[in-house]
C-alpha cells in the first residue's frame, strides 16, 4: 500500500510519524515537506520517501505515483488573526 502524508512536519504529523517508524506495516509512506529539516536527516527505512514540495504552490507536480491512501494534516495555523486570509490559504493547500 502506498500512503501519501501531508503536514509531517507539524506537531500531529511528527506523532504519526513515531507510529510509522515503529509500525511493521508493508507500507511505503511518501511524506510531502515543504524543505528539508533536520529532524528527518536521520530517518533511513526503505519504505519512507520524502518528497520536497511546496503546497502554496499550484504546480505541485507529484510524482506518477497511484497512492491508495492520502492522509492530509497540512494547514497554515500560526496566523495571529483567523482571518478570511487564513480560511483562503487552508482551502488552496488542501486543494493542490
Amino acid at each position: 500500500m502506498k500512503v501519501l502524508i501531508t503536514g509531517i512536519s507539524g506537531f500531529v504529523g511528527k506523532e504519526l510519524l513515531k507510529s510509522i517508524l515503529k509500525s511493521k506495516k508493508n507500507f511505503v509512506y511518501y511524506l510531502l515537506i515543504r524543505k528539508k529539516y533536520k529532524y528527518f536527516e536521520n530517518i533511513k527505512k526503505n519504505n519512507i520517501k520524502f518528497i520536497c514540495r511546496d503546497l502554496k504552490k499550484q504546480d505541485l507536480k507529484l510524482p506518477n505515483i497511484l497512492f491508495d491512501t492520502v492522509v492530509h494534516l497540512a494547514g497554515t495555523t500560526l496566523e495571529k488573526k483567523k482571518s478570511i486570509e487564513y480560511l483562503v490559504k487552508n482551502e488552496i493547500y488542501t486543494f493542490n
